[in-house]
């Protein structure tokens, strides 16, 4: 890549006459740049327009101030410095590279967001090299594709694409084309360049292309074309183009990858020299063409004459050179078979991925996914590998289980869970909450039922104990029955002690409260006599009142 420094130049106006004009390229803050970036394209400090603008135009500017030509040409708001611009130039119209050929307005009716970017310099070229790095001038030699000094990707290319291709390097025509890794020393130290050469026929002129890729070298292009390049003199002897080639590296092709060329029509495929089909292809005697591989079958090798059927559950797509195995299995090409994943690793998409360290156990699941410990499961990250994750909350996964599952219904877990946590009365049994055992009680949470102890009987949420006591779990799995405390009561029915109602009292362990004067308790409170000569019977004893639950007419005044 070189550049030259900005030149003024003289164009002819539209009047005429030559005037004193300048195109100039300028950066971000309007300083001018020379060749080998993109930069904003002035014409007497203005912008220039994108209407009719093209490559023709783009060279035709390039040259015109001193460089081979463009490198790439674009239009779009980029800059903030774009609006301090006039739009100077409009409809710029080139037959060619030249700038003589073009046409142009000093009148526009464009908005900046058409503003031309444009990077001169030193045009990059087609070329064919062999297996040495050395270029190729002779017809019917397979070579790799280099755009300046880089490769070129198979994606959108055709038939039509190698012929402009051929054309633009100076041969006559194509052969034939392909792509994969055949020279793997020279194609590793290259950079792919060129993607999406996408040609509407053999005229270079009606090809697009992409400088940007997302490709491998698997995908570089080989062309063989037809006839010589013409006045060459520095072809060298004809050589073999490559040795033995390596070993094929398994590739799916592109599902548009063309027939490659076809025989002269006096020999037939099988000897014809030119038709060497790449992996996925197989030539067709019939057509006297490469062929792609139909769908679920697949071919590995250079040359091949027919594709071969994928065993078992494999799939492939048209024109593959292996086959897909199901999840848990990965493709041998040597053998042409499905072979399970290495020990300790799992598979997907017929690939497989080590098994990270806290799988402790065999992978799971016929070798789909890796094990992992009680509450967590195997989790697929995209085409990555995978990793072991927390169940969600409210689901679980024990000890032999693969997935997690929803905990059942009156249950709940946290996040991470190997259990669920059951209500009171039940116990969980490694994957349900079953009941309580007549005599047996739990607390929520439970791994097991506890028998009721003395003074106990069982009750659907616990142990439930005589009026005056309240049951109490102790710790997990032990409880037993305590009294009530001093001015509290339980009785029957009720699941725990409740404090006495105002102005009344009790004793430790009492299943009722004592009432004021005049008052008599009904069960759950203290209620007033109906008239004011009424009170409790009596005599009292030593664990307090012993009466009547209603009022009498007071017969002696020892009770006062």
């Amino acid at each position: 890549m070189f550049s030259l420094p900005f030149v003024p130049i003289m164009l002819l106006a539209l009047g005429g006459t030559w005037a004193d004009s300048e195109f100039s390229l300028v950066d971000s803050r309007g300083q001018q740049i020379s060749g080998g970036e993109i930069g904003l394209l002035l014409y007497n400090g203005g912008t220039v327009c994108d209407d009719s603008f093209n490559e023709d135009a783009a060279d035709a500017v390039c040259r015109e101030m001193g460089f081979d030509g463009s490198t790439s040409w674009n239009s779009h708001i980029q800059w903030v410095i774009q609006s301090q611009y006039d739009i100077n130039l409009d409809d710029v119209t080139c037959g060619s590279d030249s700038w003589s050929s073009c046409s142009y307005a000093t009148t526009h009716n464009c908005g900046h967001a058409e503003d031309v970017f444009v990077s001169c310099g030193e045009v990059p070229v087609f070329s064919l090299v062999d297996s040495d790095g050395n270029k190729i001038f002779t017809g019917g030699r397979l070579g790799l594709l280099l755009y300046g000094d880089g490769t070129v990707c198979d994606d959108r290319f055709s038939a039509e694409s190698g012929l402009a291709i051929c054309r633009k390097i100076g041969f006559t025509g194509l052969a034939q084309w392909t792509s994969g890794i055949r020279i793997p020393d020279i194609q590793n130290e290259k950079e792919i360049v060129l993607d999406n050469v996408d040609c509407n026929s053999g005229d270079w002129e009606s090809c697009t292309y992409s400088t940007t890729h997302n490709c491998a070298h698997s995908e570089d292009i080989f062309l063989s074309c037809q006839g010589n390049i013409a006045d060459s003199q520095t072809a060298p002897p004809p050589v073999p183009t490559f040795g033995t080639a390596p070993p094929p590296v398994p590739t799916t092709a592109a599902p548009d990858t063309p027939p490659l060329s076809t025989c002269p029509p006096s020999i037939t495929c099988p000897i014809c020299p030119e038709i060497i089909c790449s992996p996925g292809h197989y030539s067709s005697q019939e057509s006297a063409a490469c062929l792609a591989c139909p769908a679920d079958t697949y071919n590995p090798t250079d040359g091949a004459t027919s594709c071969r059927a994928c065993p078992g559950a494999s799939t492939s797509p048209a024109g593959s050179s292996g086959c897909t195995c199901e999840s848990g299995k990965i493709w041998n090409n040597t053998t042409g078979t499905c072979e399970n994943c290495p020990l300790n690793s799992a598979g997907r998409n017929g690939a497989c991925f080590p098994c990270p360290q806290e799988s402790v156990a065999p992978p799971v699941d016929n070798l789909r996914a890796c094990s992992c410990p009680d509450g967590k499961h195997w989790f697929w990250d995209a085409d990555s590998g995978g990793r072991c994750v927390p169940c969600e909350e409210n689901t679980f996964k024990g000890r032999g289980m693969t997935r997690c599952e929803t905990c059942p219904d009156g249950s709940s877990s946290s996040a991470g869970s190997a259990l669920c946590l059951c209500e009171a009365g039940s116990y969980w049994d490694k994957q349900n909450c079953e009941q309580c055992a007549s005599g047996t009680a739990s607390e929520a949470g439970a791994l097991k039922c506890f028998p009721c102890k003395l003074r106990a009987t069982k009750s659907q949420n616990g142990c439930v104990c005589e009026d005056g006591m309240v049951w109490e779990w102790d710790n997990p799995g032990s409880g037993s029955c305590k009294p009530c405390l001093q001015n509290t009561f339980r009785a029957e029915g009720m699941s725990s002690c409740s404090p006495c109602p105002i102005g009344s009292k009790s004793l430790p362990g009492s299943g009722f409260c004592v009432c004021p004067k005049e008052k008599y308790w009904d069960g759950e409170n203290c209620e007033p006599c109906e008239k004011e000569s009424d009170k409790i019977k009596g005599p009292f004893n030593s664990n307090g009142p012993f009466f009547n639950q209603e009022c009498e007419p007071e017969l002696d005044e020892s009770y006062e």
